[in-house]
């Protein structure tokens, strides 16, 4: 008799155990499975559903014995609630246990068995509730343990309620045993397709996640680009192409599209409008998967073609769609790839357009500063003039003749950045009205032993070399001021000296910590050297008694990078044009 039952049990776990390796085959069940919503979703109820019909197959394949039956009910019971929480394990024991009773109203055990089979939904519920809050894993020995106390609860519901009493101690005594191993055991097995099933799906997705950070950091360098070419979007399809089992790239804006291939001419646009699938994307803001048949080399191919969103501020910036074989089986997969990619891609973009947006600011800041110079210089050239307007006519003459040289100089080269041999042009036509005016008593000394290739910001250096003169060197009775130009390993270093008072400390600590001043020359100079070579890059200024120095360190790259940025005409332009 003992070992018909061993049989009988060990028949039920098997079968089981098929059934569940069918059932995790199927990707419906798969998704609920790997299911990462909350313990009280809807798709808890399907799940409830299943594993409740799991456990009423088990009571139909059960055995009779003594007008009781064996069965691994409590297997699909535990096994709910383990993996999906209280409304799987409760509510796969409900169904398990009102079809219990129905099965054989009025039998010897109908009401016992009905009873444990909720207790047992409880106790998996329980388990899950622990092991959540632990944030812990389920081990073997758990899994056993946990069959192991529902089994021997449903022995003691047996003994207490099933009567007669006797009738109910001498069935527990023939099934106890082999109940309590095998639905043990059993769950640990059937346990373990389903753990296997959800290990294998988070493998997948760990997968996807790494092949989409990997690409996207190889295409870095092309999407942060302000404004990409067709080169750079076909170095970022090649890129997945080669990483990927994909066969083709396309990549969209709202609008248009930006790369894809001849090979599936019939995805490309017609009569203007973007393909349905990319637009419904777009709408929705989901990802959306289609079906077609490409005939190459005479065979026809049936393609899968997978569209995700790529969504910046809340707005939908373009779609990003990868083409696959329908050989290949791992959809998910895929849509995890297509998906992570296009989140990566939009937040590159965005960053890229964030990275334009604050360039343009500096560059209005710069604007800014460099418009109050103009005028300052313009006010004290008129002003030294004027000295020789009574008495000198004829050298007031030359000074305007020389000044309005200067500006048409000015005017016609509107760079912010220019060579530093053109901005030495601007000091020495502003030291004409100044040596005019000042006549003996001031020398300026220009020494330059580098700076060949060196771009300066345009008018950076003639308001240090006025600010030497009328606030330094001419507080003396004989004024020196000097400007000298050499490499050094970083970059150029332009400093401009004089022999005069010196800045106090307090001007100083002012400029530096970015206080107002009263005076525009230096406070101008060191805040767009800070807007165009970073906060390191302003002015150094040495001041003590016997004079001061001012120096200006343009490095080579920074230079030659600021160079490139503030040359360059940009428009304005919004995130999806910068796509």
């Amino acid at each position: 008799m003992t070992l018909h039952l061993f049989i009988s049990l060990l028949m039920n776990v098997s079968l089981l155990t098929l059934v569940a390796t069918l059932l995790t085959r199927l990707s419906s069940v798969q998704k609920l499975l790997v299911d990462k919503s909350d313990w009280w979703s809807g798709n808890k109820v399907f799940l409830a559903v299943i594993f409740g019909l799991i456990s009423i197959l088990s009571t139909y394949t059960g055995s009779d014995v003594d007008g009781a039956i064996l069965n691994t009910r409590v297997i699909g019971v535990l096994a709910g609630g383990m993996i999906g929480g209280p409304i799987v394990g409760i509510g796969s024991a409900l169904i398990a246990g009102i079809h219990r009773y129905l099965f054989d109203v009025g039998g010897f055990t109908s009401v016992a068995c009905a009873i444990s089979t909720i207790l047992e939904g409880i106790i998996s519920t329980i388990v899950w509730f622990i092991y959540q809050k632990k944030d812990k894993v389920y081990t073997y020995f758990a899994i056993f343990n946990t069959a192991f106390i529902a089994e021997c609860v449903q022995m003691l519901v047996i003994l207490f309620v099933a009567k007669p009493y006797i009738r109910a101690f001498q069935l527990v005594n023939v099934i106890g045993i082999p109940m309590i191993l095998f639905n043990s055991l059993g769950l640990v097995v059937f346990f373990s397709v389903f753990r296997y099933v959800m290990d294998g799906r988070d493998l997948e997705e760990a997968r996807s996640i790494g092949l989409s950070l990997k690409i996207a950091e190889i295409c870095l360098p092309h999407l942060r680009k302000m404004h990409r070419s067709k080169h750079d979007w076909d170095y970022t399809r090649d890129t997945i192409l080669s990483l990927s089992d994909c066969l083709d790239v396309m990549v969209t804006t709202k609008n248009t599209i930006q790369i894809s291939s001849s090979k599936y001419a019939s995805v490309e646009e017609k009569d203007g409008k973007m393909p349905e699938f990319i637009i419904e994307a777009i709408n929705t803001k989901k990802y959306t998967i289609r079906r077609m048949t490409q005939i190459e080399n005479g065979k026809k191919q049936k393609i899968r073609l997978i569209a995700a969103p790529m969504i910046a501020k809340e707005e939908v910036i373009g779609v990003l769609v990868l083409f696959f074989s329908e050989r290949n089986h791992s959809v998910e997969s895929e849509r995890g790839l297509t998906e992570g990619l296009a989140s990566l891609f939009a937040v590159q973009l965005e960053l890229s357009d964030l990275e334009y947006q604050k360039k343009m600011r500096r560059k209005a800041e710069y604007k800014a500063l460099q418009s109050q110079i103009n005028p300052h210089f313009l006010f004290n050239s008129l002003n030294t003039i004027s000295y020789f307007c009574r008495e000198k006519p004829e050298r007031a003459r030359e000074l305007l003749l020389a000044l309005s040289k200067y500006f048409r100089n000015t005017l016609e080269d509107s760079s912010y950045m220019i060579p530093l041999e053109k901005e030495l042009s601007h000091v020495k036509a502003y030291l004409a009205l100044a040596e005019a005016r000042f006549e003996d008593r001031l020398k300026v000394d220009i020494e330059v032993n580098g700076g060949a290739s060196c771009t300066v910001p345009n008018l950076i250096i003639q308001p240090l070399v006025e600010n030497a003169i009328k606030h330094g060197a001419m507080k003396r009775a004989y004024g020196i001021v000097t400007v000298t130009v050499e490499d050094s390993d970083k970059g150029t270093v332009i400093t401009v000296s004089d022999n005069g008072p010196g800045i106090s400390s307090s001007i100083i600590s002012s400029l530096y910590d970015g206080k107002a001043l009263n005076g525009v020359g230096l406070e101008n100079v060191h805040k767009r050297l800070i807007s165009i070579y970073g906060e390191n890059n302003g002015l150094k200024i040495l001041s003590g008694s016997e004079g001061t120095k001012i120096v200006v360190e343009i490095p080579y790259e920074v230079g030659k990078e600021a160079s490139d940025n503030f040359n360059t005409d940009m428009k304005e332009e919004s995130l999806c044009e910068l796509l």
